[in-house]
């Protein structure tokens, strides 16, 4: 049973190693918070640092608090915590982040603990970001085009009507030089 669990946590650090992810747990009753060094790395901190739950609170944008507060609001109601917000480490980078975490309660449905996992996702923020912009100029560019077939479709139709014009014009004087020649000729 212990060489079982051993290969179970074997099994789980390759895997948040592949996918990169800190994970963290929060004791509710001791506002105590357990972390893992990619966690501590991810908000930039220094994992040898005796790290506190508000050291990593304070490196959040502070523009995306109230999406950190309403995400932890939702996950005492549901037990799922899901948020994706900025940081702001020391050196004035701005990193994305994306937080997943699962509420354990006792049976009076009081939250004990939270456990999840954390995950850098900024460069899947900028391609997105990315691909924003190329679509802002693509749907500039496909305004842009719009405008000149109307500009081209309006000056091809004031072109025909001024065809249709000459034609009518061409007409009549035909009309009037044949009418005028005839009389000529049944002279002669």
């Amino acid at each position: 049973a212990k060489q079982s669990i051993i290969d179970s946590q074997d099994r789980l650090s390759q895997a948040l190693l592949a996918a990169d992810l800190g994970t963290y747990e929060f004791e509710y009753d001791k506002s105590k918070m357990h972390f893992s060094r990619r966690m501590a790395e991810i908000f930039g901190l220094d994992a040898t640092e005796k790290l506190q739950f508000a050291d990593f609170v304070g490196v959040i944008h502070p523009e995306d608090l109230a999406i950190r507060t309403a995400a932890h609001q939702h996950a005492l109601n549901t037990g799922e915590l899901f948020y994706e917000v900025r940081l702001l480490h020391a050196d004035n980078s701005v990193r994305w982040i994306r937080l997943n975490g699962d509420v354990k309660f006792d049976d009076l449905k009081v939250p004990q603990r939270i456990f999840g996992t954390v995950m850098d996702i900024t460069a899947e923020k900028m391609e997105q970001q990315i691909l924003r912009s190329s679509e802002e100029k693509l749907r500039k560019l496909a305004q842009e085009l719009e405008l000149r077939v109307q500009e081209r479709t309006r000056d091809l139709k004031e072109a025909n009507a001024e065809l249709v014009r000459s034609n009518q014009e061409l007409e009549q004087f035909a009309f009037v030089t044949s009418h005028d020649l005839q009389e000529p000729l049944r002279k002669v």
